[in-house]
């Protein structure tokens, strides 16, 4: 029974990827300006994955050890992938605060020096970050393609979802 809690808190954290990722708040700001392509892959795959999910979790409570290890490795990318874009989140509204003035008001404009906040750095880092989800997630869809996992299409998630409307559960 634990075992079906943990697994079905996937779902939820996958479609809150997804709404992070076509968030127009990223797309306003350009910070993922040069990794449109990385971006655009990224997009297509995640509801492929999610329509695999239910079958993944009825061959998890059937006792398939290789789906259960295919929920926990998806559980882990997802969580990295939400980070990551949690940090693309962050920098537009960074830059959204610079562009209002906020960032004057507060002392902030000083902290331009820094590698932090330089766009070339920050495209660099997020660049290398996004690259390693997307192969993990690459990784993902070919394990889940070897263990024969159907595609069940899901209802449409709703945009007005927030992390706050469910509990993620973890083990």
């Amino acid at each position: 029974m634990v075992e079906l809690v943990a697994t079905m808190a996937i779902r939820p954290l996958v479609s809150l990827l997804m709404n992070k990722a076509s968030s127009s708040l990223l797309d306003q700001y350009k910070v993922m300006e040069g990794m449109e392509e990385q971006h655009r892959i990224l997009k297509c795959k995640l509801p492929a994955i999610l329509d695999v999910i239910t079958n993944a979790e009825e061959q998890a409570t059937a006792h398939r050890e290789g789906a259960k290890a295919w929920l926990q490795e998806l559980k882990t990318v997802a969580y990295k992938a939400n980070e990551v874009f949690d940090e693309f989140k962050y920098e537009a509204l960074r830059r959204e605060a610079k562009k209002n003035g906020h960032y004057t008001k507060l002392g902030f404009d000083v902290l331009q020096i820094f590698p932090t906040n330089n766009h070339i750095v920050f495209r660099y880092k997020m660049g290398r970050k996004l690259c390693r989800i997307l192969q993990a997630i690459e990784v993902l869809i070919v394990e889940m393609q070897v263990f024969g996992f159907k595609y069940q299409q899901q209802p449409p998630v709703s945009k007005q979802w927030r992390q706050t409307d469910y509990v993620i559960i973890d083990p």
